[in-house]
C-alpha cells in the first residue's frame, strides 16, 4: 500500500498522513446482506471502462513526475489482447531481454524512473558538512599538522601529517622511510546505502632522485584507529618513484596506470551496488571494479614523505568528499518484533499465530484465528493495543464472506479508514471485500464486495493491496489471482473505491507466475503471494512474498506505468534474528519522509511474529 505515515514509534516518528477521498457506501435501495453486490452494482453488470475512469487514473499522478508523452498509468481497455504489451516510448526496450533490448544502463533509459531503483549511480546529494570540510587546510600554517587545524580528522603514524598552506590546500602525508602517517576522518559513511566520491589532484614531488620512496594514498577504511598499517576497503595509491597510480581493493592491486608524471585529478567513486569506479582526468571512460560495501567507513589519507624541508614532496591538492543517498532495495535496517497487547492487557504471543499485518497511521490491522483485529498505537516504543472485540469476522448474513475473512489491507480515507480483505464463502470461494470504518474504527457501512475473480479471468482472488491517488481518489489494487493451473499477481483499478475493473499487465503476470518458465528467480519458484504496492523514487514498487520449498523471502518488481515491469529479485531475505531465522513474508510497505517502512511476518519455523523495519532512501535520485 502507498501511504505516508508513521508506521510505529519503535522504528520511525509519526508523519503526516496522505489522505484520499471517502469511499462510497452501499448503493441506495440495495438490501443489506445481498450476497451478489458490488459497490456500484451487481456482479455481471457492465464494468466501468469509461473515459472518466481512464482520466481519473491516468493523472495527474502527483507522486510521480510525469514524462511527456508517457502516461504513468497506461490506458488498458477491456478489449485489449491480454498477450499484447503496449509500447510506451521505449520503456519496453529498457526492460526487455534479448535482441533489441537497450537495458537500464543505456543512456536513453536514464529518465525511466524504475531504472533508477537499486542503481548505485542514481542517487541524491546529501549534505555532510563535517566530511566535506575534513580536508580543508587553508587555515593551516605551513608544516602544521593537519590534525591540529582540521577538526574533521585525527592523525596517526609518525611523523604526523603536514599541511603545506603555502601551496594553497595541498596536503602531504608525514611518515618517513621507517613508516607511514596520515589522517582519518571522524565522520563515518554507510556505503551500503550511500555513494561516496573522493576527488583529489595528485601532485608529484619537485624532484625524486635516488632512493625516493615517497607515496600518497586516498581511500576508505573500516578502521576507527590506525595503530599500525592501513587496511583499506578501496583506495588510490600513487608512487612517485614508479610514476604509477594503483587502485587497491582491500590489499589487492586490481588496476595500475603508468607514466603519471604531472599533477592530475583523480576520482574514486564508491557506489552501494558494489562498483568502485576510478575517473582519471585525462581519460573519457572510468575504470570499474567490484568491491564489498561496508556499513561504516572513514575516508583516509596516508603515505610517506622524505625530506620535506628541502623540497615539495608528493602531495594531494583540493581533496573533497561528496556523499549521496541512493535507493538500495535491500537496505532494510533495525528489524524488530512489534509489541501488541490484546484485550485485558495480555501481550500477543507467538503461538497466537497472528499474520498479514497492515498499518495506516496509528492503526495496525492483522489476522488472528480467522478474524481481523485492529490495534491502536498506545504508549511510545512500538506498543499497539487491540480494540474491543474483532473488527471483522465471518458473517453468514453476507454470503460472500460467510466462510471467513483474511488478509487485511487498511488505508485512511480522509474521514476514517477503509479495510479491504479477502472474503471467503462457506464453499471456499474467494473475492475482495471492503468495509468502511469511521475515525473511531467503528463500522459506518456494511461490508461489500469490490472485486470478483471473474473480473480478472481467475477462479480466486485474495491478498489485496491498494494504492490511493492523492488528487483524484482513484485506486489501484494488486491481488494474488489463481485458476486451476497456476497463480499470478494481477492489477485492478477503480475511480474512487467503486467496482474495480481489470488493468491488464501481461508482463506482471509472466514475472510473477510461479512454477513455470516465467518465474523470475529461484527464490520464488514455488509461489508469489502477498503483494504490497507503493510509489517511491518516482516509480511503482511491488514487494511480494516468494517461496521456494519451505523458505520464504520478499522480492521486488518495479514499473513506471503498471504495464512494463522489471524484477530486482530477492531484496529482503530472512535475517539472523531468531524470530525470523527461517523466513519472512506478508510485507506491507509504505513511504516515509526519509524512505520506506515495512511491517511483515517473520517465522522461526514454528511460530510467526509480527515485525517491522525501515530503510532510508532517496525519493529524488538522479544519475
Amino acid at each position: 500500500m502507498a501511504r505516508s505515515f508513521g508506521i510505529y514509534a519503535l522504528l520511525v516518528s509519526a508523519l503526516v498522513v496522505t489522505g484520499c477521498s471517502a469511499d462510497n457506501d452501499r448503493p441506495t435501495g440495495v438490501p443489506d446482506g445481498d450476497t451478489g453486490l458490488m459497490d456500484s452494482g451487481f456482479i455481471g453488470a457492465t464494468q466501468d471502462s469509461s473515459a472518466a475512469l481512464d482520466a481519473a487514473l491516468d493523472g495527474p499522478w502527483t507522486s510521480v513526475p510525469e514524462e511527456p508523452g508517457s502516461p504513468l498509468l497506461a490506458r488498458n481497455s477491456d478489449g485489449l489482447d491480454e498477450d499484447a504489451e503496449p509500447s510506451l516510448d521505449g520503456r519496453a526496450e529498457c526492460y526487455a531481454e534479448g535482441d533489441g533490448s537497450l537495458g537500464c544502463d543505456d543512456g536513453s533509459c536514464f529518465d525511466v524512473r524504475s531504472c533508477c531503483v537499486d542503481d548505485g549511480a542514481c542517487c541524491a546529494a546529501v549534505p555532510r558538512p563535517a566530511l566535506e570540510r575534513a580536508f580543508t587546510t587553508t587555515s593551516c600554517a605551513t608544516n602544521n599538522s593537519i590534525a591540529d587545524c582540521a577538526p574533521g580528522v585525527v592523525g596517526f603514524g609518525s611523523p604526523s601529517s603536514f599541511a603545506y598552506g603555502a601551496e594553497g590546500d595541498d596536503i602531504a602525508p608525514g611518515g618517513d622511510l621507517g613508516g607511514i602517517a596520515g589522517v582519518l576522518t571522524t565522520e563515518r559513511v554507510d556505503l551500503v546505502l550511500h555513494r561516496l566520491r573522493l576527488t583529489a589532484t595528485f601532485v608529484p614531488p619537485t624532484s625524486c632522485e635516488g632512493a625516493c620512496a615517497e607515496s600518497v594514498a586516498l581511500g576508505v577504511t573500516e578502521q576507527t584507529t590506525i595503530p599500525g598499517p592501513v587496511r583499506p576497503v578501496a583506495a588510490l595509491v600513487y608512487s612517485a618513484s614508479r610514476q604509477r597510480m594503483a587502485l587497491l581493493i582491500g590489499d589487492t592491486p586490481v588496476k595500475q596506470w603508468d607514466d603519471v608524471i604531472a599533477p592530475e585529478e583523480w576520482v574514486l567513486d564508491l557506489r552501494p551496488d558494489g562498483t568502485a569506479a576510478v575517473h582519471r582526468g585525462t581519460e573519457a571512460l572510468p575504470f570499474e571494479a567490484q568491491y564489498r560495501p561496508r556499513a561504516s567507513v572513514s575516508a583516509v589519507l596516508w603515505g610517506r614523505t622524505i625530506n620535506p624541508a628541502i623540497r615539495l614532496p608528493t602531495r594531494l591538492r583540493g581533496v573533497t568528499a561528496a556523499v549521496s543517498l541512493c535507493d538500495v532495495a535491500a537496505g532494510w535496517r533495525d528489524r524488530a518484533p512489534l509489541t501488541v497487547t490484546l484485550d485485558g492487557g495480555a501481550a500477543l504471543q507467538a503461538e497466537d499465530v497472528a499474520s498479514a499485518p497492515s498499518v495506516a497511521g496509528d492503526v495496525l490491522a492483522f489476522e488472528l484465528g480467522g478474524a481481523i483485529y485492529l490495534a491502536q498505537r498506545g504508549t511510545p516504543g512500538g506498543l499497539f493495543q487491540t480494540m474491543s472485540g474483532v473488527a471483522l469476522e465471518a458473517d453468514s448474513s453476507a454470503g460472500f464472506m460467510g466462510g471467513g475473512v483474511a488478509d487485511p489491507e487498511l488505508i485512511e480515507n480522509g474521514t476514517g479508514y477503509s479495510l479491504y480483505f479477502t472474503a471467503i464463502t462457506t464453499d471456499g470461494a474467494t473475492s475482495i471485500g471492503r468495509v468502511v470504518l469511521d475515525s473511531d474504527l467503528d463500522r459506518s457501512a456494511v461490508p461489500v464486495m469490490v472485486l470478483a475473480p471473474s473480473t480478472l479471468s481467475a477462479d480466486e482472488v485474495r491478498e489485496p493491496t491498494v494504492h490511493v491517488h492523492e488528487t483524484t481518489g482513484g485506486l489501484v489494487m494488486a491481488v494474488r489471482a489463481s485458476d486451476s493451473a497456476t497463480e499470478w499477481l494481477a492489477l485492478a483499478r477503480s475511480s474512487a473505491g467503486a467496482t474495480f475493473t481489470i488493468h491488464r499487465s501481461p508482463k506482471l503476470a509472466t514475472l510473477s507466475r510461479h512454477g513455470g518458465e516465467g518465474a523470475i528467480s529461484r527464490f520464488d519458484q514455488d509461489e508469489a503471494s502477498h503483494p504490497s504496492l507503493t510509489i517511491h523514487n518516482g516509480a511503482w514498487k511491488l514487494h511480494y512474498t516468494g517461496r521456494r520449498g519451505t523458505r520464504e523471502s520478499i522480492g521486488l518488481l518495479v514499473s513506471d506505468d503498471l504495464v512494463h515491469w522489471r524484477s530486482l529479485g530477492e531484496v529482503f531475505p530472512a535475517g539472523s534474528a531468531p524470530f525470523e531465522a527461517v523466513g519472512v513474508r506478508e510485507a506491507d510497505v509504505a513511504t516515509t519522509d526519509t524512505g520506506l517502512s515495512m511491517v511483515y511476518v517473520g517465522t522461526n519455523g514454528v511460530f510467526p511474529t509480527l515485525a517491522g523495519t525501515t530503510r532510508i532512501a532517496t525519493d529524488v535520485g538522479q544519475r
